[in-house]
């Protein structure tokens, strides 16, 4: 399958081995829609070992992740992370949700959002007061 003109965008604190385990099971839901970029900042005790995961299924030319101090500030962060992304679609990922669709129908999806100039699609369900903190996204 070819690239998405996708990036996918993450943020994460990931303290304990079931937070590891979920982030494992939401990343094969949705990777084989094959994006043009990863770019990923994570905090937490298991940080490296999701580096370690992310670096064994990602091609380092397109993975940029960076280990984050665990008291650092999500919003500034998340702010210094977006400057790497270089797609105009992003997917901001969430890392213990599951994608319910296969990679070729989200394929479909990102081409629609091309194809019809749609500016975002909120997949999760996130809380009004969250969505309003990350607009600057």
């Amino acid at each position: 399958m070819k690239n998405s003109n996708l990036t996918i965008f993450a943020n994460f604190f990931v303290d304990t081995e079931e937070n590891f385990l979920r982030l494992q099971d939401s990343f094969f839901s949705f990777y084989k829609v094959n994006p043009k970029q990863w770019v990923i900042g994570v905090r937490g005790s298991q940080k490296i070992k999701v580096k370690n995961f992310l670096s064994s299924y990602l091609d380092k030319e397109i993975l940029y992740i960076k280990i984050l101090s665990d008291k650092s500030n999500w919003i500034k962060e998340s702010r210094n992370l977006f400057n790497k992304v270089v797609q105009e679609n992003i997917f901001i990922w969430v890392e213990d949700h599951i994608c319910q669709i296969t990679e070729t129908k989200l394929s479909k999806i990102i081409r629609e959002f091309e194809e019809f100039k749609i500016d975002q699609m909120v997949y999760s369900f996130w809380h009004d007061n969250l969505k309003r903190r990350i607009d600057f996204l």
